[in-house]
């Protein structure tokens, strides 16, 4: 689901909405730590669009912050060349 390693934060893309969920609870207290936000595990699928939210907002309120997900195109099985651009 989701590892914090120093300052940076590794997360799976196919988390469900739960699992979204604890992760928002989690960095509550924790966001000003993180430097940098990381993928593990499987990118075949994403799991929930409130990952995507929850990124994007955290992007908006820190955009010094590094997320690698935003940080160039993705390949999917289902959904192809996913491409982010966040303004």
């Amino acid at each position: 689901m989701f590892e914090l390693d120093a300052d940076t934060l590794n997360i799976s893309i196919d988390m469900d909405a739960e699992e979204v969920e604890q992760l928002r609870q989690f960095l509550q207290n924790r966001l000003e730590y993180i430097e940098h936000i990381g993928l593990q595990g499987p990118r075949e699928k994403l799991g929930s669009s409130s990952l995507l939210q929850l990124l994007t907002a955290i992007k908006r309120n820190r955009p010094d912050l590094g997320i690698t997900l935003f940080e160039g195109p993705l390949e999917f099985d289902q959904q192809g060349t996913q491409h982010w651009k966040l303004s």
